[in-house]
C-alpha cells in the first residue's frame, strides 16, 4: 500500500475496478461478511499491481472488535493468464483475432446492434491466387502476405472495428455502427488498397 498513489487506498485502485471493488467492500461491511475480491492498484511508478484482498471481521458474539486482512500481489499469475487468453484468441501469424475470437466479438456486436437498432456491415476479404503464391515463392512469402494484407487493412480501419482471420488467405471484418454506403465505400478502398499492393520477398 506504501507505494500506491495516494493516500486513501482506494483511491489507489484502478478506475476500472474502483466502484465495483467499493461496492463489494460497503456489502460486506454492512452484513459483516467476509470481504474476498481481485482488482488492479495503480503503482507510484504507474504501472499496475494485480491484487487479491481476503478481509474478515473478529467477532465477540455479535460485536465486531477487529479486522483480519490479507493482501496478495496476483500480478505474475494474471498476466500468465492474460498471455494464455490471448494464445486462444488471437492469429499467431497476423496478431488478428482468431476465427472463433473474431465470431464471438461479431455476435456480441449483432446483438448490440439489433437491441439498439443500429448499423452493422460485414466484408468478407478472400487473397485471391494466395495458393499460386505460396507455390512458386514458398510459404514464408505466403505469410509476407499475410501480415501486409493485415497491416494494410488494420491501418484503414476504426479502432472500434473488427477484423479476423478466419483461416488460410480468408479475413472478415465487421464495421460498427457504419452508414451502410460508407460501408459500401469502406469495402472498396480496402479491395483496392490491397490489389494495389507490392511486396518484395
Amino acid at each position: 500500500f506504501e507505494q500506491t498513489l495516494g493516500t486513501n487506498w482506494s483511491m489507489a485502485v484502478h478506475p476500472e475496478d474502483r466502484e465495483r471493488v467499493l461496492a463489494e467492500w460497503h456489502a460486506a461491511a454492512r452484513g459483516q461478511a467476509p470481504f474476498k475480491t481481485e482488482f488492479r492498484f495503480l503503482h507510484k511508478d504507474e504501472s499496475i499491481v494485480w491484487t487479491r484482498v481476503n478481509s474478515a471481521t473478529m467477532l465477540d458474539g455479535q460485536k465486531s472488535f477487529g479486522l483480519v486482512q490479507t493482501v496478495e500481489d496476483i500480478t505474475e499469475r494474471k498476466n500468465h493468464q492474460a498471455t494464455l487468453e490471448r494464445l486462444a484468441t488471437t492469429d499467431h501469424l497476423t496478431g488478428l483475432m482468431n476465427r472463433r475470437a473474431f465470431l464471438d466479438a461479431t455476435e456480441r456486436e449483432i446483438r448490440r446492434a439489433h437491441r439498439y437498432g443500429q448499423p452493422l456491415a460485414l466484408i468478407m476479404l478472400d487473397v485471391d491466387h494466395f495458393k499460386r503464391v505460396n507455390d512458386s515463392f514458398g510459404h514464408p512469402a505466403g505469410d509476407e502476405v499475410l501480415r501486409r494484407v493485415t497491416a494494410v487493412c488494420r491501418g484503414m480501419l476504426r479502432d472500434e472495428d473488427l477484423m479476423g482471420r478466419l483461416g488460410g488467405e480468408e479475413f472478415a471484418i465487421t464495421l460498427v455502427q457504419p452508414p451502410l454506403p460508407k460501408a459500401a465505400a469502406v469495402a472498396e478502398r480496402l479491395r483496392k488498397a490491397v490489389s494495389e499492393l507490392v511486396i518484395e520477398h
